[in-house]
């Protein structure tokens, strides 16, 4: 700007012309002006002075070139984005409502815009609209949940008969207040009434009246005690086997087994080489199912008084019960060889040989039995039950007739079934 300047002040110094001016406008008016050597270099000067700098001065002020240029800044072109829905509220439990999701327009926005984007604004595609975002706004409606539908109810509306006569109005009378707390008082009275002992007296000491509570308690029956009597010492003379063994005989048909067991074992504690005594325990324990004690039991007899013919007898009971009918048979063989008269051992034998059903053999020792005891009501009731099953009803008739006389007083219920059986023979 400086030398700009230096060269506008010399050329207004060099304006100043020394002597008369080369051209007088008011002297030559009218008259042609020739042109001359100085004039035209007058006119460069004047240009190369004046015009040149001047233009120069005027184009830096209005273009400004050395002033820094502002950096152009590509932004990506504006787009709306719809705002997102309001919450919707929870639905029922039964009906799950899940609201479609929101198109993702900033994601397709992106993948939309072109690689180079013009310095001009925001690049419209074709198809897009500028939107203004209060507009959109209003535009959109938050999403409502959609009721859940209830069932149709059937509704039954009950209608009177056109001729039936309108019901007649009743007038009820409240009761005064003090009736109705004495009611209240009766009802809760029934109701403690009704409860069990022990709630009562819960409910009375929540109630913090003790003296209630004891009152009850003293009203309550009382528990009898039992009636214990002393014990009363045994006298030497009692301290006898016998004694004992007749006690435990009396308790044994009374099917008091503890008791009967008890006193057995207190007689053998003063005879312990008494084989009855083991062969009445034996018995015991088979009553109880106790087998295998039982065969114990019997099997000590033996061993006292291998002669005995009665615990060989009980052990083939006790095989017979328990389904073993080759042990039931040798053991029973044992005690009618010991003693061939003993007619519970033939009798015995006899059922399992018609168990097995070898009904000749059966008939054979029942009849060997009739000869050694005809009195025997056993027999007569086992040959009776053997000729039923073979066919022969009169023979069976006539067997039960007699063991009906016969064992009136041994079986007397037995007795009676015989008898309403014989009826159905006949």
């Amino acid at each position: 700007m400086s030398l700009i300047a230096d060269s506008l002040k010399k050329a207004l110094k060099e304006k100043t012309f020394k002597g008369s001016p080369g051209i007088n406008l008011l002297k030559n008016l009218g008259q042609k002006s020739k042109p001359t050597r100085s004039d035209s270099k007058e006119v460069k000067k004047f240009v190369l002075l004046i015009v040149v700098p001047a233009s120069i001065l005027v184009f830096l002020l209005v273009a400004n070139p050395f002033a820094p240029k502002p950096k152009i800044i590509n932004n990506p072109p504006v787009v709306a984005e719809i705002p997102p829905a309001p919450p919707t509220p929870a639905p029922p439990k039964r009906q799950i409502i899940k609201p479609p999701p929101a198109p993702p327009v900033a994601s397709m926005a992106q993948k939309a815009m072109p690689k180079k984007i013009p310095e001009k604004g925001p690049v419209m595609e074709p198809g897009m609209k500028e939107i203004l975002l209060e507009e959109l706004d209003s535009k959109v409606e938050p999403i409502k949940p959609t009721p859940k539908k209830q069932k149709p109810v059937a509704r039954v509306e009950l209608k009177e008969p056109p001729d039936s006569p309108p019901a007649p109005i009743k007038f009820i009378r409240k009761p005064p207040v003090q009736k109705i707390i004495k009611a209240e008082a009766t009802k809760k009275q029934e109701k403690v009434s009704q409860l069990p002992v022990k709630k009562k007296i819960k409910k009375i000491a929540a109630k913090k009246t003790k003296k209630a509570a004891r009152e009850l308690v003293a009203s309550l029956p009382k528990k009898q005690k039992k009636v214990t009597f002393p014990a009363t010492p045994e006298p030497k003379i009692f301290a006898n086997s016998d004694y004992y063994f007749n006690r435990a005989i009396f308790y044994q048909q009374s099917k008091s087994w503890d008791k009967a067991l008890s006193n057995y074992s207190k007689a053998a504690e003063l005879s312990p080489d008494n084989a009855d005594i083991y062969n009445n325990m034996g018995v015991i324990y088979k009553e109880l199912k106790k087998y295998d004690r039982a065969i114990e039991e019997f099997l000590r007899a033996v061993y006292l008084n291998p002669n005995y013919a009665k615990p060989y007898n009980n052990i083939g009971v006790v095989y017979y019960a328990k389904e073993e009918f080759s042990s039931a048979i040798r053991n029973y063989q044992k005690a009618i060889k010991i003693d061939p008269k003993n007619l519970e051992a033939l009798n015995n034998l006899a059922v399992v040989f018609k168990k097995l059903g070898q009904l000749e053999k059966a008939e054979a020792i029942l009849k060997q039995a009739l000869k050694m005891g005809a009195s025997h009501a056993g027999t007569h009731y086992n040959m009776a039950v053997l000729y039923e099953e073979i066919g022969n009803n009169n023979s069976a008739v006539h067997f039960y007739r007699e063991f009906a006389k016969l064992g009136s007083t041994s079986h007397p219920s037995l007795v009676q079934e015989v008898k309403e059986h014989i009826k159905t023979l006949k």
